[in-house]
């Protein structure tokens, strides 16, 4: 059986035991690709995407995912915080403390998603996790610590096979990846990207973390280059 067939199958056999599916969905060639297999085996009426998002209210989050939301004909796409900013700002990342903020209680990838099964009345959620992708994510995986109604429909997949698909399915990666984003973090290439292409979304994140924008100056002052990842 190949990958694409196991993918499906996955999907299929999961169908059967329940009606409707969530879909994390980012706009990223990951989500793309367990989007369009959602909607082909459950049916657009059936799959409600979301996407866990480091803040509210970011230009970016709406440009990358409403053309391929538009695509498939959904009216919403569900949002909901990402454990990231919690243990960011829980352990004072760019902030004026330099300790943890103890009285900000521990919020984890799993009890959010069981928070959005609950609130949907769905507890499947199709994730598009690979086994290539961070080493953090691969071993939650591994360790059972994802929402136990998760499906990880392409994790067997490379990069190449995801890429494949989008390109026999004529589905456009938002070109935000190809200048070398990868999602809303305090990661150095991240926050220089927001710098470049969307400082007004930064000026939010830097409300929260005040001292995010030294990596902008650090990296403009020697200037430095900071390699562009590729898709």
């Amino acid at each position: 059986m190949d990958n694409l067939t196991r993918a499906f199958q996955i999907l299929e056999d999961r169908r059967e035991m329940e009606p409707r599916a969530l879909v994390g969905f980012s706009g990223g060639k990951d989500s793309l690709v367990c989007l369009d297999m959602a909607v082909k085996v459950y049916g657009v009426k059936n799959v409600v995407p979301f996407i866990m998002e480091f803040m509210p209210g970011l230009r970016i989050t709406d440009e990358m995912t409403k053309p391929a939301l538009a695509r498939y004909g959904f009216k919403e796409l569900k949002k909901y915080p990402a454990e990231a900013f919690f243990g960011n700002y829980k352990d004072g990342y760019y902030g004026w403390e330099n300790r943890s903020k103890q009285e900000i209680p521990n919020v984890t990838r799993k009890s959010i998603m069981k928070m959005i099964a609950t609130e949907n009345k769905i507890s499947t959620i199709i994730m598009g996790i690979k086994s290539c992708d961070s080493s953090l994510i691969r071993n939650a995986v591994k360790r059972n610590l994802m929402y136990g109604g998760s499906l990880y429909p392409i994790y067997d997949w490379k990069t190449e096979h995801v890429l494949a698909y989008l390109k026999m399915k004529n589905i456009e990666i938002p070109k935000q990846y190809y200048e070398g984003f990868r999602g809303v973090t305090i990661a150095d290439e991240d926050i220089l990207y927001l710098h470049r292409h969307y400082p007004d979304d930064l000026d939010k994140i830097e409300q929260f973390f005040p001292f995010i924008k030294a990596i902008v100056f650090k990296y403009e002052r020697y200037n430095l280059q900071k390699k562009i990842r590729k898709v």
